[in-house]
């Protein structure tokens, strides 16, 4: 919502096209992180055909011309896992390392601590490939800075205005019993219910979902 007034300054008021212009924008960029990504791990070709698989998949374009901060949010992740794995083929190279992070935090500006998601997923990625030691090269320090920054601008007047309801309304209610929702009959989470919204994915992707038989079959032999 912020691009869309940074947009809207111009005109000097707000219309459907600047409304709309950063969802466009942020529903093309992750198809040039998927070009990109495909081109650095399997060549141009294979970069090519993903990023037109993205392009076309209808819930990928529908999200695109939302007013929603859903497509920003993936295209930031989207470019900085592309950063992740350049700066991991380069020992963690300054440039690389502020891009990545950049991203996340580009990210968190967009959609709240959701996005620090990403942090998990890389982690978790290089201990099992690098082993701990390969945390370290990541400039933790720099990125911890880097995220602490970015989270000034909506946290600290968030809680100076709405201290009481900061710790209700964002971490219990927004976060904490979304993660806990749909609980057991013993009180426990239930895992099942949330891999559904894993499996939502495969319908999503129609037609192209179907390439997921193709390749399961090549994989194989």
């Amino acid at each position: 919502f912020w691009t869309i007034a940074v947009a809207s300054l111009p005109g000097g008021r707000v219309t459907e096209r600047t409304a709309a212009l950063p969802a466009v924008l942020s529903g093309v960029a992750p198809v040039a992180a998927v070009v990109a990504i495909g081109s650095r791990l399997w060549g141009w070709r294979a970069g090519a055909l993903a990023g037109l698989i993205l392009a076309t998949t209808p819930f990928h374009f529908q999200l695109g011309h939302n007013v929603l901060p859903d497509a920003m949010l993936v295209a930031w992740l989207t470019w900085a896992f592309w950063a992740f794995l350049a700066a991991g083929e380069r020992a963690w190279p300054p440039r690389l390392a502020g891009v990545f992070y950049g991203c996340v935090a580009g990210a968190l500006l967009t959609k709240g601590p959701v996005a620090l998601v990403a942090l998990l997923a890389v982690g978790a990625a290089t201990v099992l490939t690098d082993g701990w030691r390969g945390i370290g090269r990541m400039r933790p320090m720099w990125g911890a800075a880097t995220l602490g920054a970015s989270a000034l601008p909506w946290i600290v007047p968030y809680y100076a205005r709405a201290r009481e309801g900061f710790s209700e309304g964002v971490g219990k209610d927004q976060y904490l019993r979304w993660v806990l929702d749909n609980p057991t009959a013993s009180g426990a989470c239930d895992a099942a219910a949330r891999l559904t919204h894993a499996v939502s994915a495969l319908p999503a992707f129609l037609p192209w979902t179907l390439l997921l038989v193709g390749a399961a079959v090549w994989w194989r032999r």
